[in-house]
């Protein structure tokens, strides 16, 4: 790409000043006298009203140059009607141009109208943005999703064992039981001792059974070495009662992060420096945004002046509000514990002159996301056949 001064692009200007291939445009000023300079080095009287004459001069105030969210200029001339008309033809939305200072410009919009009381003279206004300036600036959103998955998916049942779960469940929608009592013989293998156990509320929960003798486990260890047996045998009786009312899921909310940058190309473009900008990333697996720093600390961090711990954050007093969902420990005064999954890099948007990507990250409660099938390590398996009838073996 070359320069081009016919018509001047973004920081020239018709003045007769600057010069290309020997050529000038505009009005120089030379030896007192004021004359209007063709790009073929020609000249002509200003006030010549035939409209086969070449005119063109810029506005005494053109150009105008903002720097805002992108670096825009505005040109204004005034020019005879095959100049006029050749520029509103050639240099439609979107023309790429380059000034002499190698700042590269796309052509947003071309006007022109005649002049009052000049038949044969217009005013153009040409407004270009560079791309050798600004992107806009980043966008950036948290937005509350609603998960609601399973009963059995919610972390105050989260450390029984997937058998406790199955039997707690069984055991609800078994049509053999008429009674709480008579659905409790159903979890009776979990191991228990008759006692009262603290609900943490100021209710108590009272135990007047024992396990079976054959029953698995010690007194005090808990199925999983998670907890106590109390607790695993009372956390499945209650799941069991909440199965069996008819409660199947339970409102989860979650956290939709979107953060949306601005490219002038494609996203993954190599430069010829050997740099790149980000590619675009497939989502699916366990990432925080936060803490692996992903996400600008001025988005989300809450110290002032802000600085980059991610200890604070936006997010850090929700073991507060809601432990049970939030924190690390399951107390309030546990630190707040969000599991991240990145999703795919979508939508990517072309606007005018630069491309939009959008990254979303969402959140839910701590070990939320299954940390095998969200990883971003190879998997130890074998990998997928190219035809999933191969895995179905002979038929």
């Amino acid at each position: 790409m070359s320069p081009t001064l016919f018509p001047p692009i973004g920081v020239d200007r018709a003045d007769g000043s600057q010069f290309v291939n020997g050529f000038s445009i505009g009005t120089p000023s030379a030896n007192g006298s004021i004359i209007m300079a063709n790009s073929y080095g020609s000249t002509s009287n200003i006030g010549n009203s035939s409209g086969s004459s070449f005119v063109f001069e810029e506005d005494p105030e053109s150009p105008e140059i903002e720097r805002g969210e992108q670096c825009t200029c505005r040109h204004t001339f005034y020019c005879d009607f095959n100049t006029y008309w050749g520029i509103i033809n050639g240099f439609g939305r979107g023309t790429i141009v380059m000034d002499t200072h190698n700042n590269i410009w796309k052509v947003l919009t071309c006007t022109g109208q005649p002049m009052r009381g000049s038949p044969f003279k217009y005013r153009v206004v040409m407004v270009e943005e560079s791309v050798s300036f600004d992107t806009p600036p980043d966008k950036f959103r948290i937005e509350a999703i609603e998960l609601n998955p399973d009963l059995t998916k919610h972390p105050r049942y989260a450390f029984l064992t997937p058998q406790e779960k199955q039997l707690a469940a069984a055991s609800a929608n078994s049509t053999s039981y008429a009674t709480f009592a008579q659905m409790a013989n159903g979890i009776s293998s979990i191991p228990h001792t008759p006692g009262t156990f603290d609900m943490g509320d100021g209710t108590t929960f009272t135990i007047t059974t024992s396990s079976p003798a054959s029953a698995p486990g010690g007194s005090n260890a808990g199925a999983n070495n998670i907890g106590t047996n109390q607790q695993h045998y009372v956390a499945a009786y209650e799941l069991m009662q909440k199965l069996f009312c008819g409660e199947q899921t339970f409102y989860l909310p979650g956290f939709r992060i979107q953060w949306t940058q601005f490219y002038w190309l494609p996203p993954g473009t190599r430069n010829s420096d050997g740099t790149r900008t980000p590619p675009l990333h497939p989502g699916g697996v366990i990432q925080d945004p936060i803490f692996t720093g992903t996400l600008p600390y001025f988005f989300w961090n809450t110290d002032n002046p802000q600085t980059n711990n991610p200890n604070h954050s936006v997010f850090d007093a929700m073991a507060n509000y809601n432990p049970q969902l939030y924190s690390s420990d399951g107390t309030s005064g546990g630190s707040t514990a969000i599991s991240w999954l990145r999703l795919v890099d979508m939508p990517v948007e072309w606007e005018r002159t630069w491309f939009a990507v959008t990254r979303t990250w969402l959140g839910a409660p701590y070990s939320h996301w299954d940390r095998y099938l969200y990883t971003n390590i190879s998997s130890p398996y074998p990998p997928p056949p190219s035809d999933p009838l191969l895995a179905s073996g002979p038929f």
